[in-house]
């Protein structure tokens, strides 16, 4: 079926692909998931795509181009299947994929398939920051495809039809799939104008006084090409719109969204990806002083793509695939050496086992209890809010930036939400954060939007403040986490929490009957050294203590993001110290 070299290649991807697999089988973690699923079960249910927002009560109604349409039609049929388990599995086809694209770019500078052992570890380790599931998984495909189509016709003097169709053909689905295509165009541009003064040194230098085309125009050619076809969407002309908007709010894309802030060279992997950037901007400038020649092709790829992913993290990865092609040019010749691939095998491939055993425990955990999506949010919170939509239905809903993709999809058509990952939200990004700084910026956030309920996402290494306080002659001291400081509980009633979520409600906008069975007044998440401390204070209290345990444990108990697990163990510390056993 296949012959000796199709063989080879496939060997040595698969091995290359295995060693990789300790980062690619990581769970899903993006927060935006949930509303490609929700916008992907819209498209479905409506037969369109949406033009304007559907899923939040703050921007409903504002129009929407939705850029990712397809990745997320693709999410929703796939989760349909079997939820997060399908997405899983779809996520590590999508690394099978990129990682095939990328041997099939190394293939193509017709080195030994060996190195396809190292070179795809390290391709993935140094882009590890985005080895999740995205719509960006098929960005990085198509672009790497769109960089062996580009390279295979370099030295041809002429473009053939069935190439640019091709490339017209995977620009059409591209612009469909993710803006990511933009990337695209700009390397089509750089190819162009990198040409052009290849083949026009003579006219630079004054030996010619004719500027020449020959070899540039079909990249010319190309880039109007795929333009036009980038037009062949929903959306036509306004799918570059979204390019615009980050282009003129790239300061506040850089503030306030990690992916678009600059990579911290603490980070093992970008640190990595740097020094292999530096090594291989060394000796290319050492190449280019010994024999006075240079491709403006490479020289522009390199200068565009290693800063903007100095710049912006998420582009790291296409930086990756620039700095691995010239690296392989400049080290050609010694791809064959049996000492240089072992070298490159060991430098590159241990510090990949390093962050594999670091996280490894977490990832394989998840993996064996079936969890295959970590989000920000809790299904328990979302069934409590359906438990009790009745008291709930009317009023309006505040939630985070990170869980807000997960409540769109898990509460579609239930309730609608306050904010996602989208860019629609950016403008609202300050003050969202602002609003976690003191009680008033709080409680003027609350009054600007009138929400009426919180759903809080949280977790155990959230900010923490240190209190002290005298009882009796000594001083005990006692941390809680920072938000506690925020709610003013004569306004607000904590009714849910676990692991990942608590919800809050105004006293004013909440019924009798939701308070009597689900509020809180101290038993609280993450805050154990308040609760002893309340007890020092006043022993009595240690009896309306566990009677909200009891209630939480009754409601609760076997469910793994409750704290029912955790709340057994401090009733049996409310009956030691009712009891005098109790040591503080």
């Amino acid at each position: 079926m296949f012959n000796k070299d199709k063989r080879e290649f496939l060997f040595y991807f698969l091995a290359g692909f295995l060693i990789s697999l300790p980062m690619i089988i990581s769970t899903i973690s993006n927060p935006d998931i949930g509303w490609h699923i929700a916008s992907g079960r819209y498209i479905v249910e409506n037969f369109t795509v949406p033009r304007f927002d559907f899923m939040s009560w703050t921007k409903y109604g504002t129009q929407w181009i939705d850029t990712e349409w397809l990745t997320q039609l693709i999410y929703y049929l796939v989760y349909s299947l079997d939820g997060y388990r399908s997405l899983y599995i779809l996520k590590l086809f999508n690394m099978f994929l990129m990682g095939f694209s990328f041997s099939l770019l190394v293939k193509s500078f017709k080195v030994s398939y060996f190195n396809i052992i190292w070179l795809l570890p390290a391709f993935f380790f140094s882009a590890i920051n985005l080895l999740d599931l995205r719509p960006d998984n098929y960005s990085v495909i198509l672009f790497i495809l769109l960089f062996i189509l580009l390279n295979r016709i370099t030295d041809d003097d002429s473009l053939s039809s069935k190439t640019l169709i091709e490339i017209a053909v995977m620009f059409i689905l591209w612009a469909n799939i993710h803006p990511g295509y933009t990337y695209g165009l700009i390397m089509i541009a750089i190819y162009f104008s990198g040409m052009l003064f290849n083949e026009n040194l003579g006219y630079i230098y004054g030996d010619t006084k004719k500027i020449k085309f020959d070899r540039s125009k079909k990249y010319l050619t190309i880039l109007i090409t795929v333009f036009v076809s980038t037009l062949i969407n929903p959306y036509g002309y306004q799918i570059y719109s979204v390019f615009f908007f980050h282009f003129s709010n790239l300061a506040d894309c850089q503030r306030y969204i990690n992916e678009w802030q600059a990579p911290d060279i603490v980070d093992l992997n970008l640190f990595y990806f740097y020094v292999f950037a530096i090594i291989t901007i060394v000796v290319y400038l050492y190449n280019f002083l010994k024999t006075k020649k240079t491709d403006f092709i490479e020289v522009f790829l390199l200068l565009f793509f290693i800063i903007s992913a100095a710049l912006y993290t998420r582009l790291n990865i296409y930086a990756v695939i620039i700095v691995s092609m010239i690296f392989i040019k400049v080290f050609q010749k010694y791809f064959s050496n049996i000492k240089f691939k072992i070298l490159c095998s060991v430098v590159f491939i241990a510090p990949f086992y390093y962050i594999f055993y670091k996280a490894s425990v977490i990832e394989n955990s998840d993996l064996i209890n079936n969890k295959y999506y970590s989000s920000f949010g809790s299904y328990s919170s979302v069934d409590f809010i359906k438990d009790n939509i009745k008291y709930f239905k009317n009023l309006k809903i505040y939630n985070g930036y990170n869980v807000g993709g997960f409540l769109d999809s898990e509460l579609y058509g239930v309730v609608k939400t306050f904010m996602d990952g989208r860019y629609l939200f950016l403008d609202m990004l300050p003050e969202h954060l602002e609003a976690y700084t003191t009680k008033d910026s709080w409680e003027k956030f609350s009054n600007k939007y009138g929400f009426d309920m919180a759903v809080i996402s949280i977790h155990p290494h959230a900010k923490i403040k240190g209190y002290q306080t005298k009882i009796g002659k000594e001083n005990y001291n006692f941390q809680r986490p920072y938000y506690y400081e925020l709610f003013d509980p004569d306004k607000w009633a904590l009714i849910y929490f676990d692991k990942r979520s608590m919800i809050i409600i105004k006293r004013s906008s909440a019924g009798a009957d939701i308070l009597k069975d689900n509020e809180y007044n101290l038993i609280k998440p993450y805050d154990f050294d308040r609760l002893y401390i309340d007890t020092l204070i006043n022993k009595k209290i240690v009896k309306d203590i566990k009677k909200e345990l009891i209630n939480y444990i009754r409601k609760y108990n076997g469910n793994d993001e409750s704290f029912s697990d955790v709340f057994v163990y401090i009733y049996k510390d409310m009956i030691d110290i009712e009891k005098g056993r109790f040591k503080y």
